[in-house]
């Protein structure tokens, strides 16, 4: 399952120097990071959404890599048994590839989790709201604490 959370702040005009931030993903709002009327530079955070969720969705990623490796290990203990016992004439050709397969498979697995897992650790990044321009606060719209859907209305900012 992959969440897809969205970079950009959306805006909209209310005037000819007034925009107003709303939320790119439903989530928490914990934090506010300017005051009202305070100026911001470009790329300074705005807004701070609850990030929790997104590091225990990471966490257990990590340990279900972990367990992979350790089951890759026992594939490969599993391989070098199935290439003996083929030796042998103990299993078919067909054993043996199944193994093998089992392995690939397993192998393949761990390196999607890496690639998820790093995909989840830049999500993070997105967890706080930055402005796109240099501006000043003019109200702030919702509280700390309070949830948001996509499209929720969050701050009102004047582009300087």
């Amino acid at each position: 399952m992959k969440e897809i959370l969205f970079v950009l702040l959306l805006l909209t005009s209310l005037s000819l120097h007034a925009e107003l931030v709303t939320s790119p993903y439903a989530g928490v709002c914990v934090d506010y990071l300017p005051d009202a009327g305070q100026v911001v530079e470009k790329g300074s955070p705005l807004i701070k959404f609850d990030d929790r969720f997104k590091k225990i969705q990471i966490k257990i990623a990590e340990l279900s890599l972990k367990e992979a490796e350790e089951m890759l290990k026992d594939k490969k203990t599993d391989i070098e048994r199935a290439r003996t016992l083929h030796k042998r004439k103990a299993i078919s050709k067909a054993s043996l590839e199944d193994v093998i397969y089992e392995y690939q498979i397993t192998l393949l697995n761990i390196e999607k989790l890496r690639l998820e897992i790093d995909e989840m650790k830049m999500d993070l990044k997105d967890y706080v709201m930055r402005a796109p321009f240099e501006c000043k606060v003019i109200k702030r719209i919702v509280c700390k604490g309070s949830g948001t859907q996509y499209g929720t209305k969050l701050l009102e900012i004047e582009k300087l």
